[in-house]
């Protein structure tokens, strides 16, 4: 494995960081430097255009996104055209796979953001979806919450599932015609459990979506409906399997379900712990397998390659290594990387 990776994240008051890093991953011995592939401001989120070699970025403290042509088999990241407006604390961002669009998610404001992209993948035009209202705070007679946009995810359909953190949605839209360029229609706002804080989510092969949730520590397993095209919460699965309460602080991180859609792996901060359930074959019912110290402090995000997943502990400005033994659980520290406040890891 000689795997070339970008590295995002935090720079600045917010972070160690100074821009996007270059990384190789080495078969034995876990990832090793490159250098730096541009300076930025804390691009803490990364995503790849599925045809061009070209990169795109949620600079989260200044409120844009950036797209960047890969140059030099990753090592130079060249700025593609102008950087756009995003929302406050833009945390996300996510790629059509057609390269059509790209998504992004507003953490500060809560706003969603599509952008068109032409065909050598530069943004043409932006759209600001509507905001999200908190229904269930009304009903209940309470002040609303703060909207918090956090993720997107792009559906076999065509359409977009998004998060809202501070509200306990998941928001469907459908991708449409608009004056300029693309635009979002909000077809379906699925109420989830109040206070679970939905963040991040993934695709199963089936058509579910599992989603981690950062306050109640949970995988919510959403199931499509074929008969209207709408989506229903089908489970809500403890990922703290020791009988503990979450303590005070800590914090969902990130969820992946791997190639075979056997496992699903998560994290926790604070607790600093890397969580590994497996899947039973209805493809909706994750049951535990393990519970790994994550090799740091606040792993924020994960990626699998083969049998090494990566993890991005961004307040001990490490990446940690694992190697995965043949069940898939992570048995051994293969390699720390040392590098600033990391948040994203990007496979070129």
């Amino acid at each position: 494995m000689n795997a070339t990776l970008l590295v995002g994240g935090y720079t600045g008051d917010s972070g160690a960081g100074v821009g996007i890093e270059t990384v190789r991953a080495r078969s034995a011995a876990g990832l090793e430097a490159v250098g730096t592939a541009v300076p930025a401001d804390s691009p803490s989120y990364l995503a790849r255009h599925p045809r061009l070699d070209v990169v795109y970025a949620a600079c989260e403290q200044i409120a844009e996104v950036r797209a960047f042509t890969v140059r030099d088999g990753g090592q130079v990241l060249e700025p593609l055209g102008a950087a756009w407006g995003a929302g406050s604390l833009v945390c996300h961002v996510a790629v059509d796979p057609h390269g059509r669009w790209l998504v992004a998610s507003s953490y500060g404001d809560g706003v969603v953001h599509l952008y068109t992209l032409d065909e050598n993948g530069a943004i043409t035009a932006s759209f600001e979806g509507p905001a999200a209202i908190d229904r269930a705070a009304a009903a209940a007679g309470t002040p609303p919450r703060p909207s918090r946009a956090h993720a997107a995810l792009a559906l076999p359909d065509g359409r977009i599932a998004t998060t809202d953190l501070g509200h306990d949605l998941l928001r469907i839209w459908s991708v449409v015609e608009g004056a300029g360029g693309l635009a979002l229609a909000l077809e379906q706002e699925l109420a989830l459990p109040a206070g679970s804080g939905p963040r991040l989510l993934d695709l199963h092969p089936n058509g579910c979506i599992y989603i981690i949730t950062e306050y109640s520590i949970e995988i919510l397993v959403v199931a499509p409906n074929p008969a209207d095209d709408t989506y229903s919460l089908a489970g809500i699965f403890p990922i703290l399997t020791d009988g503990e309460a979450p303590a005070e602080g800590d914090a969902g991180g990130h969820i992946s379900i791997d190639a075979d859609a056997a496992r699903v792996y998560l994290t926790v901060r604070r607790r600093n712990t890397l969580h590994t359930f497996g899947i039973a074959d209805d493809g909706r019912t994750p049951h535990p397998l393990a519970e790994t110290a994550s090799g740091g402090s606040w792993p924020r995000h994960h990626l699998q390659q083969g049998d090494q997943l990566h993890v991005t502990n961004q307040l001990s400005n490490i990446v940690t290594t694992f190697q995965l033994d043949a069940d898939g659980i992570p048995r051994s520290v293969l390699g720390e990387l040392a590098t600033g406040s990391p948040s994203c890891l990007l496979p070129l």
